[in-house]
This record gives structure tokens, C-alpha cells and sequence, in this order.
């Protein structure tokens, strides 16, 4: 725990300060810049403003139904910031939000493992300009929070490890920890956390574990959670219960029913997770671990290999994870800029594949997103990032944010932003609100917030579901994708493509016959 490399480092760390103001504008102009992406922005604003339009204020509602998938406090937060009037832009500035808090807290603890500062500024700098950390933790989403979560049961049982005094107040404060991370995404905290606890005698040395501040932690944190659990428990269905109970917990673990990958998933994500950080030639350099390390190796690869073993995977279910990573990474940071040229060459490499393949990172035809000017003005920063980097790699880490401006300045002047923003398509659906049909069974709550919608839309899973609709509304309108194998069999009165290469259609009921 005495080793601290980063004091002697030849080139040191832009301040936290520096990096932080970074983000923070970065996450800003994302926000402003880009639209609310479909499905998880559209559904989770969508479940936010059921609960506001509803008052479901204990089980959150998706479409009118009770939605089990995920605890409310995101929810919660979202109508906090609601409180002086409905935003789109404050809504979704709120995970964005959280995960400024989680990189300003892994830099406090960084400082707790070695005070001095210049470890912690690094493992700011490192944790963010990571790509996972702009691109699931600038989306509304639950990843984030969790990763907020997780920094806090971290820091907690490192100075449960590290420090004699007070420790049963430090196991009190984790199980608080604990129960905030059930709060944020449910027990999946506990996939995080279980390797720090079983790794204990490894990093802190033996007598630093007790079975009785652990009983202690999780009794605090089971009253926490049953503060919202068995409200919701009594006044939620029984599917709600049955799901919030297994299915969307236990289940997933069991047999995914969404997501699902092979094992070698996680491995493959690896060096997207870690660029730029993972072409410092330090990081592939062995040594002795000290306490630091091998506290930061548990938390980073106990979840890598639990999720692995898990049948369904997503590069954001790691995000929790990344601050252990560049706690590693920081360890290691006078080597890294040794070889700039890493990075540079894999930045052109990348944005090369983009416009040159006939279909790339949109899913589609890269010309249908982007056109000459518009894939000039996405390169210009990148190549004026690549050349910054060449001759002075002590700014390597500009280039994820550059990579992020481009993206979002794509957005804005490029169909982009108009192919995957549910606005469109809500506009023409807000006047018949409440006379809505959705063409389809996996309605994800796309133009519920957008449109502001108080009433759920009616799932037409079939031909006669549609007829009885049209009987029951001769006013109303019908929406979903053409490729839907039931829907109306008259002439849309709109076509517009949404979410990437689906084209939607709406309905006018009143048309049909024409």
C-alpha cells in the first residue's frame, strides 16, 4: 500500500478538476445534442412519466401494466427533478449526473489508498475517458446509478479493511451502501460486491472480515429495502410479485430470457471496454500485487467472470466494474504514454471502418447517416485529436471525448438524429391520445413520454384484436413497424423510419375504406 507510482510519474495526471469540468460538458452536449434513443431513454423516461401522469409512486408502470423490471429509484429521481416543471433535458441529465458523482468519489477513494492526490487524479483522468463510462453512463439508464452504488460499498469495505477504528460503523454504512445498490438495479449489486467480501483475507489480510458486522450490513440493508419492497409487494399484482421476486432476478441468472451470449462474450468486449487505456504498455507489465491492487483486481475481475457465467450479457452490465479498472490502470501511468501512435492508429482504424463499410456502427447503410460533408465534419476533431496525441500524448485521454463530440455533432446535422427520435412519430399520436393501438405485443413505451401520453396504448397482437379496435374506435389511430405480420391492411397515412432500419407506419382509422 505504500507504492505509489503515480507521485514519481514523468508526465502527471491533468487535475481532476480539469477532467471532471471535461465530462461534465461533455455529458451536457450529449444531452442537448442527441435525442432520447430508443428503447432504453424512450422506456424509461415512458415508465418515469406513468408514474408521475398515474401517481404510481411504489410499482412503476410501463403501458398502463405494472413493470417489474427494474427498482424505482431512478424513477423517483427523474420526477425529483420534475418537481419545478416536466424537462426532457433535465430527465435525462440525471443518470449523466450520477455518474459524475461515482468518477468524483473513485477519485476519493483512490485517495484513501494512497494519499497525495496524484493517484487519485489519475484514476479520475483513466475512469473518465473510458468509452463504457460516455457511452452507457451519458444514456438514461441503470448502469450508472449502480456504478455510483458500487463505488460506495467499495469505499466502505476498503476502510473496513484498512482501518481499525470505527469498523461497525463502516459495516453499518456499507449494508446502507448495499441497500442503495438494490435500490438502483436490484440484487444484480450483489454479483459487485460478493467478490470484494470473499477476496477479504486476500487484499485486507486475515481478522479484518466479521460475520457479525457482515449480519449487521445486511440487516440495514434489508430494512432499507423493505421500505419500498413490501409496500410495493402488497399493493402490486401477483405477477408483479412472482416477477419482482424471481423472475427478473434469480430468473435471469437461471436462464436469460433477453441478452443472451456465449461465455467468451466479455473477453471479446475487453479492449473496447479498456481503450484507449488498454494500449499503455504498462498494463501488460506483471508484478507483485500490493493491497491496492489486489483490492481493485478482486472488484474488477470477480464480477468479469461471474457475468461470464451468466447467460445474458451486455457491455453496460460491467460499468460497475470500470472504476476498479482504472484504479489498476492509474497504478500504472508514467508507462502509458509510451506509445501514442497505439491510440492514434486504432482512432483512425475505427472511423475508417465506419465510412467505408457498406454497413457499419448504425446497423445499416452508413450513407443513409451520414453524407461527405457530414463525415468530414465527424473526422475533423478526431484527426485534430490524433494529431494533439502525436505531439503531446499526455493528452491521449481527449480522445474518447473527441470521439464523443464527433458522434454528437453527426446527430445534429445528420438524419441521425431525426431517424432514431420517437418525436416524430408522437406528434402524430398526441391528439388521439387514448385512442391508440399498437400493431404488435412488445410495445417498449417509445411515445409515451414524448408525446406526453396519459393513456396506454392497445396491444393488436392479431387481425381480430385490430378489427375490434377499429369497431370500438372509429377516431383513433394505429401504429407500428410494416413488417409486423399483423396490422392494418389499409393505406398508411404516414410512413416514417424509425430506429435504424425499421419502418413505422400510422394508421388513420378513419381512412380505412378509402
Amino acid at each position: 500500500m505504500t507504492r505509489n507510482n503515480a507521485s514519481t510519474a514523468s508526465s502527471p495526471a491533468p487535475h481532476r478538476h480539469i477532467v471532471l469540468l471535461v465530462v461534465v460538458l461533455v455529458f451536457v452536449l450529449d444531452v442537448v445534442m442527441r435525442p432520447m434513443m430508443p428503447t432504453n431513454e424512450t422506456r424509461y423516461l415512458g415508465v418515469a412519466w406513468e408514474m408521475l401522469a398515474g401517481n404510481h409512486w411504489l410499482v412503476p408502470f410501463k403501458n398502463g401494466l405494472p413493470y417489474s423490471h427494474k427498482p424505482p429509484l431512478l424513477f423517483w429521481l427523474i420526477n425529483l427533478v420534475w418537481w419545478p416543471g416536466v424537462s426532457e433535458y433535465t430527465a435525462r441529465l440525471v443518470a449523466p449526473a450520477l455518474c459524475v458523482l461515482a468518477l468524483w468519489l473513485t477519485g476519493r477513494l483512490a485517495d484513501r489508498m494512497r494519499p497525495g492526490g496524484e493517484f487519485g487524479n489519475a484514476a479520475v483522468v483513466i475512469l473518465g475517458t473510458m468509452v463504457p463510462f460516455y457511452v452507457f453512463g451519458g444514456e438514461t439508464n441503470f448502469d450508472g446509478i449502480l456504478m455510483l452504488a458500487m463505488v460506495t460499498c467499495a469505499t466502505a469495505l476498503w476502510r473496513i479493511g484498512t482501518e481499525p477504528q470505527a469498523r461497525l460503523l463502516h459495516w453499518l454504512g456499507f449494508g446502507a451502501a448495499l441497500g442503495f445498490g438494490v435500490y438502483a438495479k436490484g440484487p444484480v449489486i450483489f454479483v459487485h460486491v460478493l467478490p470484494l467480501l470473499v477476496a477479504m483475507r486476500w487484499w485486507a489480510g486475515p481478522g479484518r472480515f466479521s460475520a457479525k458486522g457482515l449480519l449487521a450490513a445486511f440487516g440495514v440493508a434489508i430494512v432499507l429495502v423493505a421500505l419500498w419492497l413490501l409496500p410495493a409487494f402488497l399493493t402490486g399484482d401477483a405477477t408483479y410479485r412472482e416477477e419482482i421476486l424471481w423472475t427478473q432476478s434469480a430468473g435471469r441468472v437461471v436462464n436469460s430470457f433477453a441478452h443472451a451470449e456465449p461465455f467468451w462474450y466479455y473477453m471479446a468486449a475487453l479492449p473496447m471496454l479498456l481503450f484507449p487505456w488498454v494500449a499503455m504498455p504498462g498494463f501488460w507489465q506483471f508484478r507483485p500485487l500490493d493491497s491496492a491492487e489486489k483490492f481493485a483486481f478482486a472488484w474488477f475481475l470477480g464480477p468479469f467472470i461471474l457475468f461470464s457465467l451468466i447467460s445474458g450479457k451486455q457491455p453496460d452490465y460491467l460499468l460497475p466494474a470500470m472504476p476498479a479498472a482504472a484504479l489498476l490502470l492509474a497504478n500504472r501511468w508514467p508507462a502509458q504514454f509510451g506509445r501514442p501512435w497505439i491510440v492514434a492508429a486504432v482512432l483512425v482504424g475505427v472511423m475508417a471502418v465506419v465510412l467505408a463499410l457498406p454497413t457499419g456502427a448504425f446497423g445499416e447503410s452508413i450513407a443513409d447517416f451520414l453524407d461527405l460533408r457530414l463525415g468530414l465534419v465527424v473526422l475533423v476533431p478526431l484527426v485534430l485529436a490524433v494529431a494533439a496525441m502525436m505531439r503531446r500524448p499526455g493528452l491521449v485521454w481527449l480522445a474518447v471525448p473527441a470521439i464523443a463530440l464527433a458522434l454528437n455533432t453527426a446527430y445534429v446535422i445528420g438524419p441521425a438524429g431525426t431517424i432514431m427520435s420517437p418525436k416524430g412519430i408522437a406528434a402524430i399520436l398526441a391528439p388521439r391520445d387514448g385512442k391508440i393501438g399498437y400493431a404488435g405485443a412488445n410495445y417498449q413505451d417509445d411515445f409515451q413520454f414524448a408525446g406526453r401520453l396519459r393513456a396506454p396504448l392497445t396491444l393488436l397482437r392479431d387481425q381480430a384484436a385490430i378489427a375490434a379496435f377499429v369497431q370500438t374506435n372509429p377516431d383513433g389511430l394505429i401504429v407500428g413497424r410494416m413488417d409486423e405480420a399483423a396490422r392494418p391492411d389499409w393505406t398508411p397515412q404516414d410512413i416514417i423510419r424509425y430506429r435504424k432500419r425499421d419502418i413505422w407506419a400510422v394508421w388513420n382509422i378513419e381512412d380505412m375504406g378509402r
